[in-house]
């Protein structure tokens, strides 16, 4: 019987990662683009997005592979395998290369920690005779695979100068080299590392060289898009009306790479082969027979005689999480950006079902499809209170974006709502400028429309209904008018939140060209602004009387005691909830004392650009900086509980652009500037009360083997649990980090304890509230 197209969705990638327990990380990658792929006879490697991807042929399962999983890098530039020495090669794009043999995985870092101005990412990777070629944008790096080592640099420009290589490759007696207006050749036998033995030419009359291979010792050059053969006379165009991006030589096979859903064999002696597919192809390996192909967005596509199978594992559109929020035990992730402009990023929506460990996309194209214009820059998601299934996006752009069961039900701009361009002569669904946008209790959407006199809109539960259904959009719309009578416009806001003590307090950070601090109080009418006040400071006066005048403001959160965390360009400072905003700047920064006989101290990450700033069930902080990490501070910030980085954690970048966490499970999402992971952290959001439904620990029974904590979960603010055995002996005494406390399996003396029945007594500080949880530990 002939097999189907068949489309595998997988509903979670396979992955080799350890158990995800408490204080365990997990990765998101995006690994749906698809662009290219390795045959290593059992199985099919593939680059996806900045992740790997393992398909068996046997069975057709997949595996998904990234840092944590024993990788020593992230943002995978190229792949290949080696026969010879039954090795895989993944070259990084900061020139890291890990070698995958037997299952183990070894790095060389040489060409990483070199020290050069030049990228060290390489524009492509060849293997020939049991070596690596590097193209590099300098020259040619040569690596032993089977000693993992370098064997040279290779400056072939004139006098050694260097020269951004596009392609190399290999005859029996020549290595080549192409740059973009010229090749380089020179004898294998030769010293290669004398430039001198390089000889450069313009072989074919062209205004630029795109590929070169060798195949069956003949030598092939795309000029121009065109596939040219080297014979005895000269240089032979072969089909000079179609056009190709790269050459792909297998060992029995010649394909030429057009960008098209169709793939096209060149057959020595009887020309071109047209092999039709539904895909976009990026990449092809011949098994047998069994072609392999990298399709992009479509992933790793199985094609012979019976049919097609597509492998597309799970997990976010793109590996850009520059804003996340969590709502309703969901993450939502956007890749817009902006700063005085916007950043023209594909318009992506990415949904995270954090029980189920599943991911929901809402792509670009099927919104573009809808508005018939640009989809870009999106930036917020505010969820509905009362529909956890409705919710609004904004775009620094091109508006504002309104979906309803994952399906995008209206979409305003200057011409059908309020909202206005900043256009004059540019097209004007390119600065429809929105940013920050958030529900309050009542339903009603506030939202924030850059640059113009009146940029807070506010936008009832029914107006929006009236948008949908009529078309018909009206709502409010204000401006900022301080108490002393001075107007200004809102150039550059952030993300604005509703104060936890007033929820007529709006907080507005006013992130560049006047960086500051908006308070606007509504008064408890939001839909008039006669009696409304808004207060604007952009200097703050520390405890010690120094002023600080901010050139950026990046977040802005309230922390479980009211206080405001405000992070700036360098560090960041507090406004304690015992301040009045409305008739003081003051602020207070958290100071660490050197210890060292000054008693001078130091700010708390002072020199820190400090991107996102998140709060735990603890009242902890969690902050993202751009270039040093993920940092854990405690409540007053004056311990640092962890400092994660790309060298201690499978972070895959120490460029953190935001942060979000899950207040039910704990787990703290990191979005950086390679993609994004999650870390399961020790401290939710405290119950009110004790309950049989939300009181339980885990793993429970602890079954023999396990290593990891044991958890208990469902317990209220400053909860403190002792831990006893059958004969009523204390084994272990704690406190809650909000809802949670952990358990280590261990005695006072730091021995495990014996198997039998454990009992944890939790009592509320107060000794108000009591509760009982049994714990079973199985050796």
């Amino acid at each position: 019987m002939k097999r189907a197209v068949l489309i595998l969705l997988l509903t979670m990638c396979l992955s080799v990662r350890a158990d995800r327990g408490m204080h365990t990380w997990q990765s998101h990658i995006a690994y749906g683009v698809v662009t290219e792929i390795a045959d290593t006879g059992d199985d099919i490697y593939a680059l996806a997005g900045s992740g790997l991807i393992r398909v068996d042929k046997a069975t057709g399962q997949m595996t998904c592979y990234s840092k944590q999983d024993g990788f020593h890098g992230a943002g995978i530039a190229h792949i290949g395998y080696d026969i010879q020495s039954r090795s895989l090669i993944v070259l990084y794009e900061d020139g890291l290369i890990d070698f995958v043999k037997d299952g183990r995985i070894s790095a060389l870092s040489d060409l990483q920690m070199k020290q050069m101005s030049a990228s060290k990412k390489a524009n492509s990777l060849t293997i020939h005779d049991g070596k690596a070629y590097l193209a590099m944008p300098f020259g040619v790096v040569a690596v032993n695979i089977r000693k993992q080592e370098i064997l040279d640099t290779y400056y072939i420009g004139d006098e050694g100068t260097e020269v951004d290589v596009r392609a190399v490759c290999c005859s029996e007696d020549s290595a080549y080299a192409l740059a973009s207006d010229r090749v380089y050749a020179a004898d294998k036998n030769a010293n290669l590392l004398d430039f001198n033995v390089w000889n450069s030419s313009r072989p074919i009359p062209a205004e630029s060289y795109n590929d070169i291979a060798v195949f069956n010792n003949r030598l092939y050059i795309l000029a121009d898009s065109v596939l040219h053969l080297r014979v005895q006379a000269g240089w032979q165009p072969i089909a000079p009306e179609m056009k190709f991006l790269h050459i792909k030589p297998t060992a029995q096979h010649l394909y030429l790479l057009h960008g098209g859903s169709a793939l096209i064999e060149y057959i020595e002696g009887s020309g071109l082969n047209t092999i039709a597919s539904p895909y976009y192809i990026l990449d092809v390996q011949n098994d047998n027979g069994t072609l392999w192909y990298a399709a992009g967005y479509f992933g790793v596509v199985r094609h012979d005689s019976e049919g097609t199978q597509t492998f597309i594992p799970e997990g976010p559109a793109v590996n850009i999480p520059y804003r996340m929020k969590v709502v309703n035990n969901r993450l939502y992730v956007v890749p817009g950006a902006r700063w005085s402009v916007q950043e023209f990023r594909a318009g992506y929506v990415m949904i995270y079902d954090i029980a189920a460990d599943t991911w929901t996309n809402i792509e670009t194209e099927t919104v573009k499809s809808q508005t018939g214009t640009w989809v870009l820059d999106f930036m917020n998601v505010a969820v509905d209170p009362f529909d956890k299934e409705h919710f609004i996006v904004t775009s620094y752009g091109t508006g504002m974006y309104e979906f309803l069961n994952n399906q995008l039900v209206r979409w305003y701009n200057h011409l059908n709502s309020p909202l206005q361009t900043l256009a004059v002569t540019a097209d004007p669904f390119l600065y429809i400028r929105t940013d920050a946008a958030m529900f309050d209790s009542e339903g009603n959407l506030w939202v924030l429309n850059m640059g113009i006199n009146e940029p807070l809109h506010v936008i009832s539960p029914q107006q929006l209904l009236t948008g949908r259904e009529q078309g018909a959009t009206t709502w409010n719309k204000y401006g900022f008018v301080t108490n002393d009578g001075i107007t200004f416009p809102l150039v550059t806001g952030g993300e604005m939140f509703i104060d936890r003590r007033h929820s007529n307090w709006k907080w507005i950070p006013y992130v560049r060209y006047t960086p500051g601090l908006i308070l606007y109080d509504d008064n408890h009418t939001p839909f008039y602004q006669g009696d409304d006040n808004t207060y604007f400071t952009t200097s703050f006066v520390d405890q010690d009387g120094k002023t600080i005048s901010p050139s950026a403001i990046y977040a802005v959160v309230q922390d479980l005691n009211n206080d405001l965390w405000v992070t700036v360009d360098e560090g960041f400072f507090i406004i304690p909830a015992k301040v009045d905003f409305r008739s003081s700047n003051s602020c207070t920064r958290v100071k660490i004392p050197r210890n060292d006989g000054t008693n001078l101290a130091d700010y708390l990450l002072g020199t820190e650009r400090i991107n996102a700033i998140a709060v735990d069930g603890a009242n902890r902080k969690w902050m993202g900086t751009e270039s040093s990490g993920l940092y854990l501070v405690s409540e007053d910030g004056q311990e640092t509980l962890e400092h994660f980085t790309t060298d201690n954690s499978p972070l895959p970048s120490n460029q953190i652009l935001s942060v979000a966490i899950d207040p039910q499970s704990g787990k703290v999402f990191v979005g950086t500037g390679a993609g994004l992971v999650s870390y399961q952290g020790d401290a939710t959001e405290a119950e009110e009360r004790f309950t049989d439904e939300n009181l339980y620990a885990y793993p429970n029974p602890v079954r023999p083997g396990y290593e990891g904590v044991i958890t208990i979960a469902g317990l209220m603010e400053e909860t403190v649990v002792k831990i006893v055995d059958n004969g009523g002996n204390l084994v272990c005494q704690t406190r809650s980090n909000g809802g949670l406390a952990v358990w280590d399996g261990k005695n006072g003396n730091g021995q495990r304890v014996a198997s039998g029945v454990y009992t944890a007594f939790c009592n509320t500080a107060d000794g108000a509230n009591h509760a009982v949880v049994k714990i079973l530990i199985i050796h």
